[in-house]
Formats: structure tokens, sequence, C-alpha cells
């Protein structure tokens, strides 16, 4: 199991905390006296009510966007067909070939 580096970290931080506090404090349990607090933390990162609402406008940006592709595709489509969008498709080796050529066919001419 590979536990990422700021998890490590966290995790010896922790260590390095819980033995400087049994040192000044040597009853003091500082995991037993969070556990409340963390308890709490994981059952609101569990709720919806902390993620959902982000979710729902997510997905509602999503089904807007997934409903207008269509509409925008044909759109875009019927433009080029008419000739008011033109597409350029630019290939750097077919120009390097087309400069060759183009060089080719002017010494031929030149020649004859």
């Amino acid at each position: 199991m590979n536990v990422p580096a700021d998890y490590w970290l966290l995790i010896k931080t922790l260590v390095v905390m819980e033995g400087v506090g049994k040192q000044l404090a040597p009853d003091f349990d500082v995991f037993e006296v969070s556990a409340p607090y963390v308890r709490r933390f994981l059952v609101n990162m569990a709720l919806p009510g902390s993620w959902g609402p982000e979710v729902v406008r997510s997905i509602t940006g999503w089904t807007s966007f997934l409903n207008d592709v269509p509409r925008q595709t044909n759109r875009l489509l019927s433009q080029m067909e008419n000739g008011d969008i033109k597409v350029n498709i630019v290939d750097p080796a077919t120009e390097t070939l087309a400069k060759q050529v183009n060089r080719a066919a002017n010494r031929l001419i030149q020649a004859i």
C-alpha cells in the first residue's frame, strides 16, 4: 500500500505530537481526546449536505452542456455546408511535401 507523501508527513507529525504530549502529561491521550472531533468530521464528510450541492451543480451543468451539443453541432455543420465557416487543416508534413514538389516542378520547368 502506497501512502502519499502528504499523509506520511501528517502521520509523522501526529506521532511526534503524541510523543511530546506523553512527555508533558503522561496520563493525557491525544487520540482519545480528539476521537469525537475526528468522528464528527468523518460523519460530516459522509453526509450529502457537505458535498451534495456541488454534485448537483456539476450534474446540472453537464446536463445543460449535453442538451446543447446536438443543437450546436447541427448549427455548425449547417454553417459549414453554407460556406459561412471555412475549416483549414494544417499539416506540417504536407506543407513540407508541397514545398519539395513545388521546387522539383520549378527545376523541371527551368530544365526544359
